[in-house]
């Protein structure tokens, strides 16, 4: 078996390590001039006698599958949802830009048209819904979207100051000389192939914390692999890119055409004169910034001790003799904090005693970690226990949180049967959904007769109207099953919204 490469986390100290050891500069000269004689092979063969680092753009034609299998991370009933589009890059390689333009028909059925525009600092999405624009949307850049083009991750290993050897390690069963440097920060690994000298996959070690959906997974080993070369305008270059993230596939780009050096139309290529000031609004750098609610909807109290807090993703305040109650940590660990400091003011003096987690999407549990670090236990369905402790587990050494610092192990209740939780009027009944597409857990508040539908129910179709009418019969049956009689439903995106609404939708999809 081949000897593996030290781990991701190793690479940025490397050089650290190299210059404390005794006679650590000659190992680390020798490193250096080797990985530094590898690369220079690996762009001899791939530029084929062409100068690879005088290309200044290039024209791709794409054809992506992008899956969202790693939003649920093993839950045995997932949305495996594939989004396909045919989409232009323009890759701008003298300016660190790219532009991304697409057309897509989504999985609720809008056409999307849109262009991504990115740099080194910062994301750019311009977008049409159905013909009507969006104002456009700037997020931090991810630090290692470049090297995903492996023309521009040989240039960057090239002008890395720390380029070094790791080791050998093995591509689908090939073996590869593995190169480390830093980028903007953080651990890469790029892999050499043995045999042709050509890049086959690069990794790096980020973490995301602009991002509801990544930022509270902690550290993410991003991984592209290149395959099926051809030959483009004199150099060879890959038809096939496989990007996963954690282990898990996100992405498959098959690359349709391809063109050299092609005139760039450089207002399309910059970004609005306005997008760098909106990294500092709230939230951008950083989702733990995001204030509490929506300002568009208010605050409510839905029955006597019961707050719903609206939002993208909602919450639900609970109060009970013994201490209060939230249902859903969505979003991330800050703005689960300010949930408790709201649930505290409103409510001095009473503890939470709990959190229901209703579903397994990570921007539905990002912040499920805050509550963990407070020794609050959590219910979560018995399903999707694996998927809570998984987020708990996962690694925070690049970016420790406050869970990841209180060193505690976090308590999760599996709820496997209707169970009870506290008495009095705002008694909560935690319902299991076990044939759903997806596993979900209902709660019940059976003196106010309102429901918490989980995700069951989106009132975000045209007008408001219900969308996925086999969520809804699924929520129909689970309801008969469970012998209760809600009067209003609530849920992750729905303020109280009567129960007869979803019979009435349900009949409209059945008809002719």
């Amino acid at each position: 078996m081949a000897k593996r490469a030290p781990s991701l986390l190793s690479c940025a100290s490397a050089i650290m390590l190299l210059a404390e050891a005794p006679g650590a500069l000659a190992q680390g000269s020798a490193s250096q001039s080797s990985a530094r004689g590898i690369i220079e092979q690996s762009i001899a063969v791939v530029q084929r006698g062409r100068d690879l680092s005088a290309l200044k753009s290039m024209d791709l034609k794409v054809r992506n599958a992008i899956s969202h299998l790693t939003d649920t991370d093993h839950s045995d009933s997932p949305p495996w949802i594939l989004d396909y589009s045919d989409t232009e890059w323009i890759e701008d390689l003298a300016g660190e830009r790219r532009l991304e333009s697409s057309a897509v028909v989504s999985a609720t059925g809008e056409r999307i048209a849109s262009n991504i525009l990115s740099t080194p600092d910062l994301v750019q999405t311009s977008a049409s819904t159905d013909g009507i624009a969006a104002p456009a949307r700037v997020d931090v850049a991810p630090p290692d979207w470049e090297l995903a083009n492996p023309v521009r991750a040989l240039l960057i290993a090239r002008a890395s100051p720390d380029l070094h050897l790791l080791g050998m390690d093995k591509v689908h069963l090939a073996p590869a000389d593995v190169l480390g440097f830093t980028f903007h920060g953080i651990a890469v690994k790029l892999f050499i192939s043995r045999d042709q000298r050509l890049p086959v996959a690069v990794e790096s070690l980020v973490t995301l914390p602009g991002s509801i959906a990544w930022g509270s997974r902690g550290d993410l080993v991003d991984r592209t692999e290149w395959m099926n070369w051809t030959l483009v305008q004199g150099i060879r270059f890959p038809t096939q890119w496989d990007t996963s993230r954690n282990g898990n596939a996100l992405e498959t780009t098959s690359v349709l055409d391809s063109k050299l050096d092609v005139p760039l139309d450089q207002k399309l290529m910059t970004p609005e004169p306005k997008a760098g000031s909106e990294l500092s609004l709230p939230g951008r750098r950083n989702v733990d910034e995001l204030p509490l609610g929506d300002p568009a909807r208010p605050i409510l109290e839905i029955a006597p001790g019961v707050i719903q807090i609206p939002g993208s993703w909602y919450s639900t305040l609970v109060r009970q003799n013994d201490g209060i109650v939230i249902i859903d940590a969505p979003i991330s660990n800050g703005y689960s904090a300010k949930v408790m400091a709201d649930a505290a003011r409103r409510f001095p003096g009473l503890p939470i005693k709990a959190v229901i987690t209703t579903t397994n999407y990570f921007w539905h549990t990002a912040g499920l970690r805050e509550y963990a670090a407070r020794q609050i236990p959590i219910y979560a369905l018995d399903r999707n226990a694996g998927v809570v402790r998984a987020l708990l587990d996962a690694p925070h050494r690049l970016a420790p949180d406050a869970f990841a610092n209180s060193g505690r192990k976090g308590a999760i209740v599996p709820v496997s049967a209707p169970m009870r939780l506290g008495s009095g009027d705002n008694e909560l009944l935690l319902l299991p959904v076990r044939k759903a597409s997806g596993q979900m857990l209902m709660v019940y508040f059976p003196h106010h007769h309102i429901l918490h539908t989980a995700e069951l129910v989106q009132p975000l179709g045209p007008g408001g109207s219900l969308l996925f009418p086999e969520y809804l019969q699924e929520v129909t049956d689970a309801v008969r099953e469970a012998g209760i009689a809600p009067a209003t439903m609530i849920g992750m995106h729905m303020s109280p919204t009567p129960w007869n609404r979803v019979g009435e939708a349900i009949a409209k999809a059945d008809a002719p």
